[in-house]
């Protein structure tokens, strides 16, 4: 298992803890090796969280939204504010959760000509009789081949 399988486990585990958590009406806050566990694989990810959703527990274990802070800091005082100052019930389970951006896809390496070629081959087509004399020398399968990947590139979402 690699770190990056390891921390994703920890996080799923401590999700479903901490859902389970709260919903026996018990504030679980993670301990330090949580937290720094559960950074580093955002870190391994590249990225940081863009907001923090402070989030009720429902009595089926799935959270709702009960408000969104730009820092970790301001979604705790949040919490802290709903119990001490305006008595919230409930606001004692509440949880912390870091908000990422979706990951974007990985990029497809542009196929190299030794890959076209092999492409070509396997069509039956015969990769020499594609070359086209002119300056510079151009491979009509290899431009062919090029133009469909892009116009492929293009229609992407």
């Amino acid at each position: 298992m690699t770190k990056t399988e390891e921390l994703r486990a920890l996080a799923d585990a401590l999700a479903e803890y901490d859902a389970e958590a709260a919903h026996r009406g018990v504030s679980f806050e993670p301990t330090p090796k949580i937290t720094a566990a559960l950074r580093e694989y955002a870190a391994t990810l590249g990225q940081e969280p863009v907001a923090w959703h402070v989030c009720s527990v429902n009595s089926d274990g799935s959270l709702s939204l009960e408000f969104a802070a730009p820092w970790e800091e301001l979604a705790h005082e949040h919490i802290n504010d709903a119990i001490n100052e305006h008595d919230i019930d409930g606001a004692t389970s509440w949880v912390v959760r870091p908000v990422y951006t979706h990951p974007p896809a990985p990029q497809r390496k542009p196929l190299t000509r030794d890959q076209i070629m092999e492409y070509v081959r396997e069509a039956g087509l015969d990769w020499h009789r594609g070359w086209v004399m002119g300056e510079p020398p151009v491979n009509r399968y290899e431009e062919f081949a090029r133009a469909v990947l892009a116009a492929a590139q293009e229609q992407k979402p």
